[in-house]
């Protein structure tokens, strides 16, 4: 089990102990989720963050769960860099989930219409991607062979 707080949005978390689900919004405690999860939710959704807790053993002595940072401490967040969407595209596989293909369309500003198949999600975000790659790769290949104009400031007349 592993703890994350959510930083966006609102998420339906199942406690384990009653069995109800309670929306856990952003600025809320942290919350406790399987590994499974917590990396969608935040490698691939980025609506959560991990977090750290410290533990007090039975002597009372404090202990991170970090062993590179300092005991002490009772709660501290992770440093996670996000990824690019181009980069969560390339994690994707025909086969993946149909909410994990949104989320990166939402990071691009793609929009399904209801009803689309995964096969149709991942096919508009290869094309997607393919199309931002090449208008890329033409824009560093102009070269129209006249020199760039000066554009240095005139003189006040």
């Amino acid at each position: 089990m592993v703890k994350v707080r959510v930083i966006n949005g609102t998420y339906g978390y199942k406690d384990p102990k009653s069995g109800y689900v309670t929306p856990v919004k952003a600025g809320d405690p942290p919350i406790e989720v399987t590994e499974e999860k917590a990396r969608r939710l935040v490698d691939v959704l980025h609506v959560a963050e991990y977090v750290e807790v410290t533990a007090e053993t039975d002597s009372g002595t404090k202990h991170s769960a970090d062993i590179g940072k300092a005991a002490g401490t009772t709660e501290k967040k992770a440093s996670v860099e996000p990824a690019s969407p181009k980069k969560l595209f390339e994690k994707l596989t025909p086969d993946s989930k149909i909410a994990e293909m949104k989320a990166v369309a939402d990071l691009i500003g793609l929009k399904f219409k209801f009803g689309t198949t995964k096969a149709e999600a991942y096919k508009a975000l290869a094309e997607a991607f393919t199309e931002a790659e090449n208008a890329d790769n033409a824009g560093r290949n102009v070269d129209s062979g006249e020199d760039a104009p000066n554009l240095s400031p005139e003189e006040p007349t």
